[in-house]
């Protein structure tokens, strides 16, 4: 099978025939001939197939985690249990002699997720498989540039799977006609349900059909991102995001007393920008650790904040220069705090992060001297909060350990809070 190239593009398609061209088109990678029934299916046994192809390949199992929260948010499901009946299909035999599409290899509880292997009735294709999956996932794959995206929500929000693999295909290999498309995707989805797909990117104007071709216009990324804020489907994406982020939360602080730190930053990704209010891309945004690296912090010595990315640029920018500095040594057995020792976390936390503030106020005007001072003058008191150091309340000499975690909620807040103030820091 062939894996087309974005090199079959229009401009590099005058280097070769027009009739070898289309031929590429026509022989666009599917999945075999046996495949489960329904294009979510067949897509989420695709992104298995390659992932554990590359797990594999990376030294790992050839197996791949599939929760029902993830699937449920790379396919836009706007319930668990779609992702759980997409899941159940492929667990369930092809026929009695052939075995699942799916079978589970290493069981798991909770949010997290089993670890799928291919069943029988795939397991002979498995190259295929994964050369379809490669297709739809790889850096330059049709689904790559929407997953995650509020543009695979269902309609009229979105334009659901169905129709992104119809933008995706125009987009790479285009101008196309309707017949190439629905032949490209025919083993994916029924001629009608193409049709029917393209016929809504064109009325959205995310396609433009020319005499006979369709094409992609110059800015369809623009198109796609102003389609999403005028319909909704962003705030509906946000709104599906926090919903699964908090379902994950929660059932890790159940099961493990605690959410891991990659929960932490997968929720803090998708806030907005503590510093300017920016809005998290569909994908997410970066985190912050206040104080930085470069001058001692860490996952497990600094607060983790939303950033975007041209806030984090510009901070590290300014920090590159600055001599780094050593993490310091928390010698205390005791915290002391004028007040009740219960006010003590939630008071200190809230302090902390207008220092974030101060201190991306300082870096934006240069001001190293100050920016380091707001960083690092509570950060040993910092430090010792995050180790269960104690507290103690100096009017009634109460003693009580404050261990202070990463509060979401507080952090959450701040950032509505302070929308709009570090206005400087968007020049």
């Amino acid at each position: 099978m062939l894996c087309l190239s974005p090199i079959f593009r229009q401009s590099t398609s005058r280097q070769t025939s027009e009739s070898a061209y289309r031929d590429s088109v026509r022989r666009f990678v599917a999945p075999p001939e046996k495949r489960p029934g329904g294009v979510n299916a067949r897509i989420l046994l695709a992104w298995v197939a390659y992932k554990s192809e590359q797990n594999a390949k990376n030294g790992g199992k050839a197996e791949q985690e599939a929760s029902l929260l993830h699937v449920q948010q790379m396919l836009r499901f706007s319930t668990e249990n779609q992702a759980s009946a997409v899941l159940k299909r492929l667990r369930t035999s092809a026929s009695p002699s052939e075995g699942p599409w799916l079978a589970v290899s290493t069981p798991s509880r909770g949010a997290r997720g089993h670890a799928y292997r291919l069943g029988a009735a795939a397991t002979a294709s498995a190259p295929d498989w994964a050369a379809c999956g490669k297709c739809l996932y790889s850096p330059s794959g049709l689904l790559t540039p929407y997953m995650f995206r509020p543009v695979l929500l269902r309609p009229p929000l979105g334009q659901g799977i169905t129709g992104c693999l119809v933008i995706g295909f125009v987009d790479q290999f285009g101008p196309v006609t309707k017949t190439e498309i629905v032949g490209a995707l025919s083993s994916l989805m029924r001629r009608e349900t193409a049709l029917k797909a393209l016929r809504r990117a064109v009325a959205m104007e995310l396609l433009v059909l020319e005499d006979d071709h369709v094409i992609a216009p110059r800015n369809l990324r623009e198109r796609i991102k102003n389609d999403e804020i005028e319909f909704g489907g962003q705030s509906r994406a946000a709104f599906l995001d926090q919903q699964i982020g908090s379902r994950q939360f929660e059932s890790q602080m159940e099961r493990l007393g605690g959410a891991t730190l990659e929960r932490l930053k997968a929720i803090i990704r998708k806030l907005p920008c503590f510093y300017c209010a920016t809005a998290a891309p569909p994908e997410g945004g970066e985190v912050e650790h206040f104080p930085p690296k470069h001058w001692g912090g860490g996952d497990d010595a600094s607060l983790l904040l939303p950033i975007c990315t041209r806030c984090n640029k510009s901070h590290g920018s300014r920090l590159k220069g600055t001599p780094k500095i050593s993490r310091p040594v928390v010698t205390a057995e005791r915290i002391p705090f004028d007040g009740e020792t219960e006010d003590f976390g939630p008071w200190f936390f809230e302090f902390f992060l207008m220092r974030a503030v101060h201190y991306a106020h300082a870096l934006n005007e240069t001001c190293l001297d100050d920016a380091r001072d707001a960083a690092l003058r509570f950060f040993p008191t910092l430090i010792a909060l995050k180790r269960g150091i104690p507290v103690v309340a100096v009017p009634t000499g109460e003693i009580t350990t404050a261990a202070l975690s990463d509060d979401l909620s507080v952090t959450s807040g701040a950032v509505g809070a302070l929308e709009g103030l570090p206005r400087l820091l968007r020049r």
